[in-house]
């Protein structure tokens, strides 16, 4: 009898192993936890230590996958990331279907594939940002690129100038950095990004 498999990922966040070790006056750190790695590794045989545990269907990504304009699936809603600063405790920020902006750790984030959801989930700027002509980071907007347009996402910007990522299903380093003279061409609706194409 063939028997059905799926992938599922398991997060394990072991709690401190505490192991002490003699070591000669004036060794490095690297030497100390050289000596510390066998009986670390001998605790762990023993008695497991206690862990806390996260698991989740399907492929996650990690922390390295992050990237602004990346769809993904958090808890089952679909969103995508808007931020990565990796200074912060809570290093990802993603906006999720109900309107919900989140500065998270990336544990249980779940990789989109299915390139028809682009866009599924907006995040429109409010009305007072509009009459203002403002933007905020983790606002979506449609781009006029070329001979399309392209749905995209704020990230960092300034007075002078903002980063716009493409949403997308895949890592990529890619985004447009609009400086201060083409921020018009950040547009609320598609039709007024395709008025836009043929200018």
């Amino acid at each position: 009898m063939n028997m059905k498999l799926m992938k599922k990922t398991v997060r394990l966040e072991l709690m401190p192993i505490q192991v002490t070790v003699f070591t000669p006056i004036g060794a490095s750190d690297q030497e100390t936890l050289k000596l510390a790695e066998p009986q670390v590794i001998a605790q762990m045989q023993e008695k497991f230590p206690r862990y806390r545990y996260s698991i989740t269907d399907g492929l996650t990504l990690s922390q390295e996958d992050c990237e602004p304009g990346r769809m993904i699936r958090y808890n089952g809603e679909l969103g995508y990331i808007f931020e990565v600063k990796l200074s912060r405790k809570h290093p990802v920020s993603i906006a999720l279907s109900d309107g919900r902006k989140l500065n998270i750790v990336p544990i249980g984030l779940e990789a989109v594939v299915d390139e028809s959801l682009i866009g599924t989930v907006w995040n429109e700027r409010p009305a007072v940002m509009k009459e203002m002509k403002e933007w905020s980071v983790g606002d979506n907007a449609y781009l006029p690129v070329g001979d399309k347009v392209k749905k995209v996402i704020i990230g960092k910007s300034t007075s002078a100038s903002k980063h716009v990522f493409e949403l997308s299903v895949t890592k990529q380093v890619k985004y447009y950095n609009l400086k201060a003279n083409r921020f018009h061409l950040l547009c609320d609706t598609e039709e007024e990004a395709r008025a836009l194409l043929s200018k």
